[in-house]
């Protein structure tokens, strides 16, 4: 079993490591988007969106083809919890075409930054 000290070098090792890397992807260009889409639909392109929590970050791209959601990745996520946490809600995405995805119950605020990323990459493609 692992002392509490352990645990908290091995989690501050983990947060040093990847909290540096979360600031590279505000320097990434992404190419302007298509044209001006028609009513409620969005421009096709690739979307990058950061959502925050008390607990850390969330990094997603979200891909829009022929107006809607085609795809959702993680790229990055700083929260307590793994991205295997908030993975699932990645198709609840691309399903619903919206970012009103169902939250993961222990992963509330990761979910909840998940969400927000989302919005931000889909306020972009409209």
């Amino acid at each position: 079993m692992l002392s509490a000290s352990a645990v908290l070098g091995v989690y501050a090792a983990g947060y040093v490591i990847t909290q540096p890397g979360a600031g590279l992807l505000d320097q990434v260009v992404m190419p302007a988007p298509t044209a001006t889409p028609a009513s409620g639909r969005l421009r096709d392109g690739t979307y990058l969106g950061g959502g925050q929590s008390r607990f850390g970050s969330v990094y997603v791209t979200v891909a829009i083809r022929q107006g809607r959601i085609s795809q959702v990745w993680i790229n990055a996520v700083t929260t307590t919890f793994p991205s295997q946490a908030i993975d699932g809600l990645r198709d609840q995405v691309v399903v619903r075409q919206s970012a009103a995805v169902d939250l993961v119950s222990g992963a509330t605020a990761s979910s909840s930054a998940f969400v927000q990323a989302v919005q931000v990459a889909l306020a972009q493609a409209r």
